[in-house]
């Protein structure tokens, strides 16, 4: 409790006044950073739900290390010079209202963005809060005068007690890239998936709903979602973590990224066009 508020006020005392948005529902809780319009924390029955990196930086000059980052226009690395994941989750978002327990973010197209992607496009992003659920909402509008491609992913942290105690459904015989294993492409032979060392997959074509059973206090989470149909698995275990700046070097034990995308392949969307995708996350 005192870390998260810890990191709220420093996302304020560092940015602007407004820099972080909050919804309350029925006791349960949710933080918005404008920043990426990342969901920075989620609290249900009072017990965070996301993980967020105490290293993490909140002051608008790097990716915000936890939470749902959005990834978009690109998954992972697209050239030189162009920022890793895209834009979306380093830009600074709108926000056009919230209330009820509903934030709506938007972001539009700028001379920055077009520097890394020369085309015109309009994204609404909301966030709606209930007791037990939180729901993200992306709509992707090509305002361009011709056609583009892209990939989207909700790049979302789950908190957990131990990462070593919980497992993922959903994934038996699906084909899967590997990056831990120079990215070549396996079927997936285990009924549940538990994380066991460092994992980086990438999983094609997987159910709309992949529970992930004692997350914390023994819970299990219900991810459920919509225009995503690849999920990426990822957790950096003890030695990969020390490769990254803005994580600490024991806080693998705390999370697994379970992050619905469409990266398998590229969306193409005419001009005047949108798409729609969705992820719900539920404690059961």
């Amino acid at each position: 409790m005192m870390l998260w508020l810890f990191f709220i006020a420093l996302a304020v005392k560092s940015g602007r006044a407004d820099d972080v948005v909050i919804l309350k529902k029925d006791g349960a809780e949710a933080s918005i950073h404008r920043h990426g319009a990342t969901v920075i924390s989620w609290k249900v029955d009072g017990r965070e739900r996301l993980f967020l990196s105490a290293a993490s930086k909140l002051d608008g000059s790097s990716h915000i290390m936890g939470g749902v980052p959005i990834v978009f226009p690109k998954f992972a690395d697209w050239g030189p010079d162009r920022p890793f994941h895209g834009f979306a989750r380093i830009s600074r978002w709108d926000l056009v209202k919230a209330q009820d327990g509903k934030a709506v973010f938007e972001l539009k197209d700028s001379e920055v963005t077009r520097g890394y992607w020369n085309h015109s496009f309009h994204l609404e992003y909301s966030v709606t809060l209930e007791p037990k659920q939180l729901r993200s909402a992306l709509r992707i509008i090509n305002s361009s005068p011709t056609k583009f491609d892209f990939e989207v992913l909700y790049h979302t942290f789950i908190r957990v007690q131990d990462v070593r105690n919980i497992s993922l459904s959903g994934l038996q015989g699906l084909k899967y890239k590997d990056k831990t294993r120079n990215f070549d492409e396996f079927t997936e032979t285990r009924d549940v998936l538990k994380i066991q060392g460092f994992t980086d997959s990438v999983y094609q074509n997987t159910p709309k709903i992949h529970n992930i059973t004692n997350t914390i206090d023994g819970q299990t989470l219900e991810l459920k979602k919509s225009g995503l149909p690849d999920l990426t698995v990822w957790n950096p275990w003890s030695e990969e973590i020390k490769t990254f700046s803005d994580l600490e070097p024991n806080e693998w034990t705390d999370f697994v990224c379970a992050e619905a995308g469409h990266v398998f392949s590229q969306i193409e969307l005419l001009p005047g066009c949108d798409y729609e995708a969705s992820q719900t996350l539920s404690i059961l």
